[in-house]
């Protein structure tokens, strides 16, 4: 039987980027599977989410998540805006709210969540490949110096988010979120170098695709 995994993502950058950047790259590394997407537009409240998340991971070999560490003062996760203030890293920070997702379920269904938070949000990503987002408009492109030096203070871009957040800075050199049509010049290796939490997040779905061939089945 086909392997089928879930998708529950913020927003429209998010949709975009699973369906012509990430599915193309795991079907091109693993068999074929099948796969839902369901997108949020922005709406994240925690419980729905695990209602979503409880009503759908039966169905699926893989439910996982794709939204963004910021912005979520209220979708009522646990002393979010503690968290957020602590001095520790932001993947340290994504790891506490995704695990609050995952001990909602019931323990025999965990296994099958893989929760993922991205820091500090998606255009994390478009720092990480920004000579592939120059390709997205010559406006950019030409801003391309800047967007990088921008990168100069930071081990990795997941780490933006000092008076400005990546999307914001982005914004400043021609990027329109809206209309942007990164997923479409993306290298996911390059994604994966720089963005370690990203990185972590794909290892986990190509494990499960690794046991799917392998016969190896989540306990129901």
């Amino acid at each position: 039987m086909m392997l089928s995994l879930y998708f529950i993502v913020e927003g429209q950058s998010e949709e975009n980027f699973i369906e012509k950047a990430l599915i193309p790259y795991l079907l091109e590394n693993n068999n074929k599977f099948n796969y839902k997407c369901l997108n949020l537009c922005g709406g994240i409240n925690f419980y729905k989410l695990i209602k979503l998340i409880e009503n759908n991971i039966k169905q699926y070999d893989c439910v996982t998540t794709f939204i963004d560490l910021v912005r979520l003062n209220n979708a009522k996760f646990d002393n979010y805006s503690q968290i957020m203030q602590q001095n520790i890293s932001s993947s340290e920070k994504a790891n506490i709210l995704q695990q609050q997702l995952s001990n909602k379920l019931e323990f025999n269904l965990r296994q099958k969540l893989i929760a993922h938070i991205q820091p500090y949000e998606f255009e994390a990503l478009c720092f990480a490949d920004a000579d592939n987002l120059a390709k997205t408009d010559p406006k950019i492109a030409k801003n391309l110096g800047k967007i990088k030096k921008e990168m100069s203070s930071y081990s990795n871009p997941e780490l933006i988010n000092n008076h400005q957040l990546p999307a914001a800075r982005l914004a400043n050199y021609a990027y329109i979120k809206e209309s942007s049509t990164f997923a479409q010049y993306c290298d996911i290796n390059i994604i994966r170098a720089c963005c370690p939490h990203f990185n972590q997040w794909l290892s986990q779905l190509e494990e499960v695709l690794l046991n799917k061939k392998k016969g190896i089945t989540c306990v129901e």
